[in-house]
């Protein structure tokens, strides 16, 4: 066994294809943004405390001029109480949970009502399942003329639970370049519309990342994604589980256990195999493409396994005249990926005389190579 088989990670990839829905619905959405003004709104707030803040501190503090300003410093704690960010109490007002958020982050989420489409997913790789919001423009009158028929075939439809779960709760959408946003409303139904999106994850077990790369609404996604709180270790374990080999799997070093019967002679020179799952699937996770898991190590079974598999690997060595230098070389790279069992190899003498024993009287090149070097005392 190799030092590098003992550290054995497997180069693993697991795809499949997101399967996106796409709503066309009313409601209100709040797109973070810098606002600067507001932040030092927020941050004197944040200063006061429990006391608060009212529009001649913050003409005092922040506008230089507490006589002519106040109108200006009102206003200002008009948007930030609409955006949620400051809390009215009595005269004066308090900063609230998502005006802290919004300090901490350095933006604020700016809300809009209108009519949008919104792409998403509930595939369970997503940490958030809003991939793109684009505003709906009304289409022009010959547009909307030619699609008058199918406008009238569509019907609106309950938006799924799982989208609906993503109301106020703000996220980085993965298919759309820009800053986070937050559903903070939308309607209970919307009318369902082609998704108009092809997107494909892939996972890269051993590099450990997680990549959203596709289109969307005729816009090429290219996007790292935050990947799933599994150790290769533990992604291997499932696997194996799943094909019924976690059983067969050497913990120790880093390979898989395996009978000479059950190995193709590809396997049986090279130690390793390539591992075919049709269907992989993890816990939580869902189920992938098929996939292959190459160069997987592997170990003989027992002692008898182990034996078996040395001689065949001696006789594969017989292509040239078995000269007692050559022959001595042969027997210690059959015995080299058992080091764990006690092997003793037949020798040259013993070989050819299996083969003058043999009735049947085929005699295969391997033979003649052997019988010549014994024979010739090579």
């Amino acid at each position: 066994m190799t030092t590098s088989n003992r550290n054995f990670i497997p180069g693993t990839h697991l795809e499949r294809d997101l399967k996106v829905q796409c709503y066309r619905v009313i409601g209100e959405v709040a797109k973070a943004g810098k606002r600067s003004e507001l932040m030092a709104v927020l941050q004197r707030a944040a200063e006061q405390g429990e006391r608060g803040t009212d529009a001649r501190d913050i003409a005092c503090h922040l506008l230089f001029d507490e006589q002519s300003r106040t109108v200006v410093g009102q206003r200002l704690l008009q948007i930030a109480e609409s955006y949620c960010l400051l809390e009215r109490h009595e005269r004066s007002y308090i900063l609230t949970d998502s005006g802290r958020v919004a300090l901490q982050s350095g933006q604020v989420f700016i809300p809009e009502a209108g009519v949008w489409t919104v792409w998403a997913s509930d595939d369970p790789l997503l940490d958030y399942p809003v991939l793109r919001v684009e505003p709906w423009r009304e289409p022009a009158a010959r547009e909307e003329v030619r699609g008058k028929a199918n406008q009238e075939q569509r019907r609106p439809e309950e938006l799924p639970d799982w989208l609906k779960r993503c109301i106020g709760h703000p996220g980085k959408p993965a298919a759309a370049a820009g800053n986070a946003l937050r559903l903070d409303r939308l309607e209970a139904k919307g009318e369902k519309v082609d998704a108009d999106s092809q997107l494909r994850m892939s996972w890269d077990i051993r590099a450990g990342t997680l990549h959203l790369k596709g289109s969307c609404a005729q816009a090429s996604v290219d996007t790292v994604l935050p990947v799933p709180r599994l150790t290769a270790a533990q992604v291997w374990q499932q696997l194996l589980e799943q094909q019924r080999l976690w059983d067969s799997w050497d913990q120790v070093l880093s390979a898989l256990r395996v009978s000479f019967a059950e190995t193709e002679p590809v396997e049986r020179e090279s130690m390793q195999r390539v591992l075919r799952i049709s269907r992989p699937q993890l816990k939580g996770l869902g189920t992938f493409r098929a996939t292959e898991i190459r160069q997987v190590p592997l170990l003989a079974a027992s002692f008898e396994d182990a034996e078996e598999w040395a001689e065949w690997r001696l006789i594969e060595r017989l292509r040239d005249y078995a000269t007692c230098e050559r022959f001595a070389t042969w027997q210690q790279e059959a015995t080299a990926p058992f080091t764990e069992f006690d092997l003793t190899m037949p020798e040259r003498a013993e070989l050819a005389q299996a083969v003058l024993d043999d009735e049947s009287e085929r005699q295969t090149a391997q033979d003649w190579y052997l019988l010549a070097a014994e024979d010739w005392s090579l």
